[in-house]
């Protein structure tokens, strides 16, 4: 006799991942190490010739010196490497998961200007917001520490799961099971088109299927999905045990 104490389907699995919250990203800040290059650069030999000669709207990379439009894309251009891109009151825009959006004020400031800047000031602020972001960040990072255990419990979990399948799957005998968890786990009704049931190991013979279209009215489109689902219909050939099972698409059924 069948021991009813025995469970017919499989231990289950648990798939939904948890994701990891983003972490701040630093706003983009003028450097100290931004002013010491342009000041650098500055004191290389024709370096304030070149920046003499773009000043009367001269190119200055041209032998014959020939005038450019002052304020023109050319003439911005060559002025380039007289700058520094300074940024600042940059403004933020917080979206879903910490994904931040920074806007930023940039000024262009000449590099006899850099000195006019209150770059004392301008440090201690750049000092207290990436502090404050750090703060944050640190917070987020033992938060993902722990969204990381747990996603690994759950590989784990699902690991063993796979192994007690695998199990199950090997069973010869209807009453045979595996203990999983304090429950027994026995061989599945149908398994490999066969039916397994009290030991009858009969082959299911398709007797006819039926196919249909969605149309339900919980589906977006109000007509239904139009998605087509198969279902088989099959009969032991050692007893009367029917069987059915309804898939999606045209693909014949795949027994498990």
């Amino acid at each position: 006799m069948s021991n009813l104490s025995i469970i017919r389907t499989y231990p289950t699995t648990f798939h939904t991942e948890i994701e990891e919250i983003n972490k701040y990203d630093y706003p983009k800040r003028t450097s100290k190490k931004d002013i010491e290059l342009i000041k650098n650069i500055s004191n290389t030999p024709g370096y304030i010739d070149d920046f003499d000669k773009w000043k009367l709207g001269k190119n200055y990379l041209s032998k014959s010196k020939n005038k450019i439009k002052i304020g023109g894309n050319k003439h911005k251009k060559l002025g380039e490497k007289f700058y520094l891109e300074h940024y600042y009151n940059y403004t933020s825009k917080e979206f879903d998961n910490n994904y931040i959006l920074y806007n930023y004020n940039i000024k262009n400031i000449l590099f006899n200007e850099i000195d006019n800047i209150d770059w004392e000031d301008y440090f201690l602020k750049t000092t207290k917001i990436y502090k404050d972001i750090n703060i944050k960040n640190i917070k987020i990072d033992k938060q993902n520490e722990i969204i990381n255990k747990k996603n690994q419990e759950r590989d784990n979990y699902n690991d063993i799961v796979y192994e007690i399948i695998e199990k199950i799957n090997k069973l010869i005998k209807w009453d045979d099971y595996v203990l999983f968890k304090g429950k027994k786990y026995g061989i599945p009704y149908v398994f490999k088109n066969i039916h397994r049931e009290n030991d009858f190991n009969g082959l299911l013979k398709e007797t006819s299927s039926e196919r249909y279209d969605c149309r339900c009215s919980s589906c977006e489109n109000w007509n239904g999905c139009g998605k087509e689902e198969i279902t088989y219909y099959y009969k032991c050939n050692k007893c009367d045990y029917d069987y059915s099972k309804t898939i999606s698409g045209y693909n014949r059924i795949i027994f498990n």
